[in-house]
């Protein structure tokens, strides 16, 4: 059975009110569109990926296909500006002599596929050969009609209703067929496009489907990220994931403008400060951090991987040992959950550059600043720092790793 899938990229997301797309934002050390990239080229029921995007989002898109390690055929399309028409196109640019005998079509605002769901949909679809198929989910929730008028509360009966999801597939060609039909006309959700124009549909509610949520504002980042942490990736199977910890502390002294440069904290330079020493730019911050990492994944500590010694360290960016440090997580197969930095000073004030900090911190990191926490505190005036001498640093970082991870 020859079956492709549709990924629908191309949205504006403009009720997710954030500088970029919401299917490039950071989900777990990864763009939300990877998370479903990932389960396509990774099922074996899928043959040939079409990846629907914006002029926003083709370019990120483009580098994250790059790196994929597979045989599939998978293009980039772009798509119209309203979600029916990114999928007419899609399905016109899979017409032809080779088109495929089903389709499978999946909102990249979902990161919660799995391969899973996947094969179990394109199983049924060449069960039933002429039905279309929609994830759902049954109501459980007490449902009523407002009248906005009168305020008054008219019960609907929930036995019957569903909320509906993607993936969505059906029949190539009596797909394409209805979107030709119909193009005229707005629908939402191809299922209804496709029983408009009389085909009909079978609703599966997949397991725990409360995962295929659709990112539509900001704050539903947060949701998925803890779901995605209960969840194996597409390469894991069922392998569960585990919290490991790391903690990391750090100290420089004040130096001098002169000799050691400006002071950088988070990988931000604060004009007008007294600079720290080190041999690098000296970034306490993000040095704090790095160690936490590598303390976590049990690799040891910063100066192992870069030695004060080594002379091509010399004024470095220490963002980029934390980048390091990041990309071994991931080779590891694992994730950042959490980052808790307190900075330790009398001098400068922490307070004004906070925000900024953090977000710093969670571009570096790749990470939604809800999960990259940037405190500061002084010691009353005791020991180096309250002498005014010097910054120190503590920080707690909580990675999710593979179980099996030795």
């Amino acid at each position: 059975m020859n079956c492709a899938a549709l990924l629908l990229a191309a949205g504006s997301g403009t009720r997710f009110s954030a500088d970029q797309p919401k299917v490039l934002a950071p989900l777990n050390g990864q763009r939300v569109v990877a998370w479903s990239l990932d389960a396509l080229v990774a099922a074996i029921t899928i043959n040939h990926i079409v990846v629907m995007v914006s002029e926003d989002t083709m370019d990120a898109v483009a580098e994250i296909v790059e790196t994929l390690e597979t045989d599939k055929i998978l293009d980039i399309v772009l798509g119209g500006t309203e979600r029916q028409e990114t999928v007419h196109r899609g399905l016109e640019h899979l017409s032809g002599e080779e088109a495929p005998d089903f389709v499978m079509i999946h909102d990249a605002a979902r990161p919660g596929l799995r391969t899973n769901d996947v094969e179990r949909m394109v199983q049924r679809l060449g069960q039933m050969q002429t039905k279309g198929l929609s994830a759902g989910i049954p109501a459980s929730d007490t449902l009523v009609r407002v009248d906005r008028a009168s305020s008054y509360l008219s019960p609907i009966e929930r036995s019957e209703v569903y909320r509906v999801q993607t993936p969505q597939g059906f029949p190539f060609a009596a797909v394409l067929a209805a979107h030709r039909a119909l193009e005229e006309e707005i629908f939402t959700c191809d299922a209804t496009l496709f029983q408009d124009h009389g085909g009909q549909v079978e609703i599966m509610t997949l397991p725990q489907p409360e995962r295929l949520m659709k990112l539509t504002y900001a704050d539903d980042l947060e949701a998925l990220s803890l779901v995605l942490d209960r969840q194996p990736q597409p390469d894991q199977g069922t392998q569960a994931m585990e919290p490991r910890m790391g903690t990391g502390f750090d100290v420089h002294a004040f130096g001098e403008p002169d000799t050691d440069g400006a002071l950088v904290l988070c990988g931000l330079t604060l004009p007008g400060e007294q600079p720290l020493k080190g041999h690098s730019d000296a970034d306490v911050a993000l040095h704090t951090i790095t160690d936490a990492i590598y303390g976590a994944l049990a690799e040891g500590d910063i100066g192992q991987h870069f030695p004060p010694s080594d002379p091509q360290w010399q004024g470095a960016p220490s963002t980029h040992f934390l980048e390091h440090a990041v990309e071994r997580v991931a080779a590891r197969g694992g994730r950042i959950a959490h980052v808790d930095l307190t900075i330790i000073c009398e001098t400068p004030k922490i307070g004004p550059h906070r925000d900024a900090m953090r977000a710093r911190v969670a571009d570096i990191m790749d990470l939604p600043d809800t999960r990259v926490s940037v405190k500061a505190t002084t010691t009353e005036g005791l020991g180096f720092t309250g002498r005014g001498e010097g910054i120190a640093a503590q920080a707690v970082v909580t990675l999710m790793l593979p179980a099996h991870d030795q």
